[in-house]
């Protein structure tokens, strides 16, 4: 199997808006008591054309993997994105990063998040900050196995949805590591 990761450009918005959507909603749909509020929120956060404009914002990037040249999955990271509970000015936040479940465990996310952490290697803020659903396991041991800690909790609210994630943090500076 050919699996490859590109950085993303506004060209490959579509792509990742579906990609985007079927994994959201694999993942979550569950958890929606609404259905009209988890189909609002698909239409809102993943139509093509806020995700091209997402893609361009100079503090987005976007990566992109292709398993066999057929869409798998995608990060995208916030280079400075602040969260309260993180004691650093300089924070990086890994906003997404979704692999559909058939390329589960043929290392599309382990390239998704080297790609992320290559680049954080470049850009070298204080921190990498991540939020995963509190109930979602699988994803937890995986950035586990990458070094993040576990740091705080938040809730996400989308209408009257409320949903409870874990705050989970990775050293990136020689500052930052020897405080963890």
């Amino acid at each position: 199997m050919d699996i490859r990761v590109l950085q993303a450009g506004a060209e490959h918005a579509e792509t990742i808006a579906i990609t985007g959507r079927r994994s959201f909603q694999d993942t979550f749909a569950s958890f929606f008591t609404s259905a009209g509020e988890l189909q609002q929120y698909l239409d809102n956060t993943y139509h093509p054309a806020k995700i091209s404009g997402s893609i361009l914002k100079p503090n987005n990037v976007f990566f992109l993997a292709l398993c066999n040249e057929k869409p798998a999955g995608f990060a995208k990271i916030k280079k400075q994105s602040l969260n309260k509970q993180v004691p650093a000015s300089r924070q990086t936040e890994l906003q997404k990063i979704y692999v559909l479940p058939e390329y589960w465990g043929n290392g599309t996310g382990a390239l998704l998040m080297e790609s992320v952490l290559n680049f954080v290697q470049i850009i070298q803020p204080e921190y990498l900050w991540l939020d995963v659903h509190i109930t979602n396991e699988r994803a937890g041991r995986f950035y586990k196995k990458y070094g993040f800690i576990k740091h705080g909790e938040h809730q996400f609210v989308i209408g009257t949805q409320i949903f409870e994630y874990d705050v989970m943090l990775l050293p990136v500076s020689p500052a930052a590591a020897k405080n963890k």
